[in-house]
């Protein structure tokens, strides 16, 4: 019966790990002083929440793009993200408002918790360090639609 049970939270374990990788993230085509970037589409609650979690890795001009229902104060986390983010708030006339260059992953709780100072609509998450290499600075426009 115990080998039956760990066989069987392998397996669906398993299904888990196929079904996410296998799900297809809407995603969204951003541009900023010049740079296109395909963001994946975070505009749920549990979208938001799930975030980055657990990936590894982002592709160079690739991110994630989390869309709120108001222009307001929107905290973050880098619970469980295994790399470093830059996080870029945007209001809601799409102007970066606010960087945070490089968060690094939670390394004990109660993790850092980081927001704008000024109240921002949407927000992008880049690998860390992308906002300098890329010259992005608070006040540029971002085009998306």
């Amino acid at each position: 019966m115990k080998n039956f049970i760990i066989i069987f939270l392998i397996f669906v374990a398993f299904l888990g790990f196929i079904f996410y990788n296998n799900t297809k993230h809407e995603q969204i085509q951003i541009k900023i002083n010049g740079i296109s970037i395909n963001a994946e589409l975070a505009d749920t609650p549990q979208k938001r929440f799930k975030g980055l979690m657990h990936r590894n890795d982002l592709k160079e001009n690739e991110g994630m793009f989390f869309i709120f229902d108001h222009e307001g104060s929107h905290s973050f986390w880098m619970k469980n993200t295994l790399m470093n983010l830059d996080m870029i708030w945007l209001n809601s006339s799409k102007e970066i408002v606010y960087i945070e260059h490089s968060a690094p992953p939670c390394g004990q709780e109660p993790c850092t918790t980081y927001r704008s100072p000024t109240k921002a609509k949407y927000v992008l998450e880049m690998n860390g360090g992308w906002s300098i290499n890329n010259n992005i600075n608070i006040g540029q426009k971002v085009e998306f639609d």
